[in-house]
């Protein structure tokens, strides 16, 4: 009835109840990971590059997870879609970068010196700030040389 106003006199719109429920559904999908954002439920694993000629570890890279309080630990298939070309997925973004920040210092406090390699998102990158905010983030990570590439 809303779009049928909107639109103007003698007009009718078709409720489609599936469409209704899939944008319900989307914006109920967005709403938690935004939570799961605010919870600290997102993990980074990591996933060794290895030379093979030589077997040896020569970086990481950083692999997003959902540990979700009810379904587990899930894939990034299951979230990443959903906020894609959506701000939060700025956030998230973010977040990744900051936590691996994060990891490589604890590696380095304990003699472990590894490159890691973080995915950034095209959205992320289209920022007219993103540089003014990797600096940013950068900074609170003042110990770890970003020059060192994920090899």
């Amino acid at each position: 009835m809303y779009q049928a106003k909107v639109a103007g006199k003698n007009r009718y719109c078709v409720f489609d109840a599936a469409h209704d429920s899939s944008i319900r559904d989307h914006h109920e999908s967005l709403e938690r990971i935004r939570r799961a954002l605010e919870n600290h439920e997102f993990v980074l694993h990591y996933q060794p590059k290895v030379k093979m000629h030589t077997g040896q570890v020569v970086g990481a890279e950083a692999l997003i997870r959902w540990q979700h309080p009810e379904k587990g630990l899930l894939a990034p298939a299951t979230f990443l879609p959903v906020i894609e070309d959506h701000p939060l997925a700025v956030d998230v973004g973010e977040w990744v970068i900051d936590a691996a920040l994060t990891q490589i210092e604890v590696w380095h406090a304990a003699g472990l010196d590894l490159p890691v390699s973080v995915n950034i998102d095209a959205c992320q990158l289209q920022q007219g700030n993103f540089v003014a905010r990797l600096q940013a983030i950068l900074a609170r990570h003042a110990q770890v040389n970003p020059g060192r590439s994920g090899a």
